[in-house]
């Protein structure tokens, strides 16, 4: 028997159900039509695993109901994202993950991928394939983690550096000295740029970014509440994060339509042209021409 897991594959399954049977809260367990009932458990763990603290449940006629239940007012961050924050990953790319990022700590000049491979059996006692440490260094290299150059024909990966603004104190404001001798307003920038960023994560979308930056400094969201907060619509942000690519590339799009009600699918295309937001529910409209 196939073991839980937690951490997921395919987003767009755990979208529509998280809209279903959470957001919306119109589907029950007897209405989980696409797989069997083990699955809709599997799945339901899954999300209440990330969401305990925000989930109920209810009894009705059609039986038991679940659903998030929160107050917009009182959350420091969207728990939706979560979801988005969630991948699939095996026990090697754990390994490899503090393997390599060790042994380019104190590296930079950095490492070519045989040597990473040969220092890694030597230090670590564990043998991997070149070509499986190469794939992990292009994709850390992908991710901003590492930077690479190339010494004649040898390719060498190293830790990305920091910006200058997460480390240098930076004068924000001019003033009058302090007695202490020290610039009033001088602070380190990196600091208020958080301060934006505690903003950003829950007001714009995409906002997931900001939290994962936060994440990365340690820091959470201490300075914002919102009233009219809608954290539903984070689920459609890799949509998009396609349209806006087209948009900007001037490029046609074709999508399916498929009808709530009578279940019919209808394939539609065109040019996008903008998204428009409203500011009374937060639902996002495509003006497509």
């Amino acid at each position: 028997m196939a073991e839980f897991q937690e951490l997921i594959k395919n987003f767009d399954r755990i979208r529509d159900y998280m809209r279903q049977f959470y957001v919306y809260g119109f589907k029950v367990r007897n209405d989980f039509s696409e797989k069997s009932a083990r699955t809709y458990d599997n799945e339901r763990r899954r999300i209440e695993s990330w969401l305990s603290r925000y989930t109920k449940s209810d009894y009705t006629s059609k039986g038991k109901h679940v659903y998030i239940n929160v107050d917009s007012k009182t959350i420091p961050q969207n728990p939706l994202y979560a979801a988005w924050k969630s991948k699939s990953f095996t026990d090697n790319d754990l390994m490899l993950h503090f393997f390599i990022l060790d042994l380019l700590w104190d590296c930079p000049e950095g490492m070519s991928s045989n040597t990473v491979t040969d220092l890694i059996s030597h230090n670590y006692g564990v043998v991997f394939d070149t070509q499986t440490v190469r794939l992990k260094l292009k994709e850390y290299e992908t991710l901003g983690i590492l930077v690479s150059h190339k010494a004649g024909k040898t390719l060498s990966y190293a830790l990305a550096p920091l910006m200058p603004m997460e480390t240098e104190p930076q004068c924000v404001n001019s003033g009058d000295m302090e007695p202490d001798g020290t610039e009033e307003g001088e602070q380190n920038l990196w600091q208020c740029l958080m301060t934006a960023v505690k903003y950003f994560q829950e007001a714009a979308p995409f906002g997931c970014i900001g939290s994962t930056i936060l994440d990365r400094q340690d820091e959470c969201n201490d300075l914002f509440q919102f009233k009219h907060h809608f954290i539903v619509h984070t689920l459609e942000d890799g949509i998009l994060a396609d349209i806006l690519t087209a948009v900007r590339e001037k490029r046609m799009i074709r999508f399916e339509n498929k009808s709530s009600r009578s279940g019919q699918v209808s394939t539609l295309s065109g040019v996008p042209l903008k998204i428009f937001v409203s500011t009374q529910t937060g639902r996002r409209y495509l003006c497509l021409y």
